[in-house]
């Protein structure tokens, strides 16, 4: 019986070898007959006779799982490769320098879908008078009018008032305002002062992914407006709807397109022709289009701002799902997307690419290939999805841009063994390099330059762009408008001249337009151009201030522990006055111990004045110093845990921290390095 198994199997054997090569068996093949009883197996026996490799001839000698091999090792390659270009790339991507981070371009590109041809990448751009930032297109205006005259104006642009849906819109906001306009109308309301009451001027409602409420806000019946000046996290500021206010458009952004009315990447074609519904849509189809459909709030108002609608009625291309349209004709608007063809509406089985999918999906070779080619995609999209995820989370924190923080005035610090500071006389304030003093008493522009001239200085003279900056921190609205030491005897300006007789041309200048125009010069605060030189009568009366060159000291004459204390009796807001600190090298101050409590205290010029501290309250018992130190030390007798900062009292209550709102002013004191020579 063993006898007659072996010879079987010998015939078996033999009838394979001549056609191993050739044949294709069948997934129901008897498979191999056993082994001989009494055979030892080794590891050094024909490739056929061990059983991995048996498995793997089984599996060769069978198309479909010779199909699915092929797939699977293609699978476990990609798969391989994909691996190892992400620990490498993350490695090699991590390790590099950190270098200058900037805004995203303010033209980005878009490829074309795969539903249209190829072509030249396709670049995001606004319509005329419209600023790409940050993927929103934004337009400032410069005339004042309340919040509902602002939005009214905005709509007829097509075009709603600005809004803000991030931080990083936020930031990006600031920096590309650059402090051209204070405070700007948003288009946001609130009917209370609850949060649920709020809208955006795009009609999303409560709750939003970000916010950035002043202090107090929101209130009954308010209106925002984005305050620059206020303090970071709270420039949202609730205020009268009637104020005269600058305010910012927004548009969204689109890409250029052969067509009079762009808006969100689609073009709005207006055919004043009249037409049944049935008929519009007919003709929208033949353009490569559809009826108008609108998604939006602000789509609605682009298209109410089309000026060829005028006060037609016009079709949109949806219909009730309880009604059936009646056929009336009217004018007829089509909506075409920019470069991206419509599906056409023939049955499925007749369009050609269902036709394809549905010849693949009959056949069994193909529709195993097409099962293995969408396996792979998926496997790279994925694996695509996941490097470009985790390098961005693990070289950048996970944050999707990094921005720019607003520009900031160039200010260059050395770090000397002696520190070199600069004093002025008394009465002035140390501005810059510049001793500014601030008369308050309304003179023509004769007798403030005499009375000037009388404390042997001289009338305001700007002559950089960095003075020019520096004096309008220091005057921080106050007043709009000063007297500058600048005449011009014709509407020329080589006709100007300054108070110490510089004439034209000067090193910097800022005339704003149709000045000079003969006469005395003033410089407009309230100016928002980069323009604040004006010309104006002689006779009428502005406050004036002199200008005095400072004097450089060896020490300065408040000094504690390696720092040097500078106070100012101009009252600002918390965000001014630390604004016009880190100007100077510095930062409001912070007070670390009872000693440095005290010393504020002994300093002769604070008087009976409230200062401000350097510091944002977290809670009654947490205090974030502006200077980047440790909470070491707290004297807060007062806390309401509506106000955010601190006010040191002095006088009867001396020594004394009360927490008060940010928005008010106070006078304060700089705490600058007595080892820093700041050029401002």
């Amino acid at each position: 019986m063993i006898n007659r198994i072996s010879i079987i199997y010998a015939e078996r054997q033999a009838r394979r070898r001549p056609v191993q090569n050739e044949a294709i068996q069948s997934d129901n093949e008897i498979e191999s007959a056993p082994e001989p009883e009494g055979e030892a197996k080794t590891e050094f026996e024909p490739a056929e006779k061990q059983r991995h490799f048996g498995i793997l001839q089984y599996t060769m000698n069978n198309r479909f799982r010779k199909i699915m091999l092929i797939g699977l090792a293609n699978v476990l390659l990609i798969v391989a490769f994909f691996l190892f270009m992400f620990f490498f790339v993350v490695k090699v991507k991590c390790a590099e320098p950190e270098a200058t981070t900037t805004l995203p371009p303010s033209t980005t590109t878009m490829m074309q879908g795969s539903t249209t041809p190829a072509g030249p990448p396709l670049k995001y751009t606004c319509t005329d008078g419209f600023e790409l930032v940050f993927g929103k297109c934004w337009q400032i205006n410069i005339d004042l009018p309340g919040h509902q005259e602002a939005e009214r104006i905005c709509n007829t642009r097509g075009s709603t008032l600005f809004t803000i849906k991030s931080e990083l819109e936020d930031q990006a906001f600031r920096n590309w305002m650059n402090h051209r306009h204070h405070r700007s109308w948003m288009g946001l309301t609130c009917d209370g002062p609850d949060n649920t009451t709020c809208v955006w001027d795009d009609g999303e409602k409560w709750p939003f992914s970000y916010v950035a409420f002043e202090d107090g806000s929101p209130a009954n019946d308010c209106c925002f407006q984005y305050n620059i000046s206020g303090v970071l996290g709270k420039q949202w500021t609730c205020d009268n709807c009637g104020l005269a206010l600058s305010y910012v458009c927004e548009l969204p952004q689109t890409i250029a397109a052969n067509c009079t009315n762009n808006f969100n990447m689609h073009c709005y074609n207006y055919y004043s022709q009249p037409m049944s519904l049935t008929d519009a849509q007919d003709y929208c189809r033949d353009q490569n289009g559809n009826l108008l459909s609108i998604q939006s709030r602000p789509e609605n108002i682009f298209v109410q701002a089309i000026q060829e609608i005028n006060n037609d009625y016009i079709w949109l291309g949806g219909v009730s799902k309880d009604s059936i349209p009646s056929i009336v004709e009217e004018r007829t608007i089509v909506e075409v997307a920019n470069g991206v063809s419509r599906p056409d509406f023939e049955p499925m089985e007749r369009q050609r690419h269902f036709g394809i999918l549905r010849y693949n999906m009959n056949n069994r070779f193909h529709k195993v290939m097409l099962i293995g080619l969408m396996n792979v995609v998926l496997i790279v999209i994925f694996f695509l999805f996941m490097f470009f995820f985790v390098v961005k989370i693990k070289c950048s924190g996970g944050e999707g841009y990094a921005t720019v923080p607003p520009t900031e005035p160039s200010i260059t610090k050395t770090t000397s063994s002696g520190p070199l500071l600069f004093t002025c006389p008394d009465g002035y304030d140390l501005v810059g390099t510049n001793c500014l003093q601030l008369y308050t008493t309304p003179l023509t522009w004769s007798d403030a330059r005499d009375r000037c001239h009388l404390s042997s200085s001289l009338l305001l003279m700007i002559k950089t762009q960095q003075e020019d900056q520096d004096f309008r921190a220091y005057i921080h609205h106050l007043y709009n408008r000063t007297w500058l030491g600048l005449t011009c005897t014709k509407s020329d300006k080589t006709s100007c001249k300054w108070d110490d007789l510089l004439q034209w041309p000067f090193p910097y200048s800022a005339f704003a337009d149709g000045s000079p125009n003969g006469g005395c010069l003033f410089y407009n605060v309230s100016d928002t151009l980069g323009t604040p030189w004006v010309g104006g009568y002689c006779d009428q009366k502005l406050v004036s201030v002199c200008i005095t060159s400072s004097t450089p000291e060896s020490k300065c004459k408040n000094n504690f522990e390696s720092y040097c204390y500078y106070y100012y009796s101009q009252e600002a807001s918390f965000s001014e006055a630390q604004d016009f600190c880190k100007l100077h090298c510095g930062n409001l101050v912070s007070v670390l111990s009872e000693d440095e409590n005290n010393f504020l205290l002994s300093m002769d010029e604070i008087k009976n004045d409230s200062i401000y501290l350097g510091g944002l309250l977290a809670t009654e018992n947490k205090i974030m110093w502006a200077d980047g130190s440790k909470m070491l030390y707290n004297n807060t007798v007062e806390y309401n845990k509506q106000d955010s900062c601190l006010i040191m009292k002095m006088g009867s209550n001396g020594g004394n921290w009360t927490s008060t709102t940010c928005s008010k002013t106070y006078s304060y004191v700089c705490k600058v390095s007595a080892r820093v020579s700041c050029s401002v």
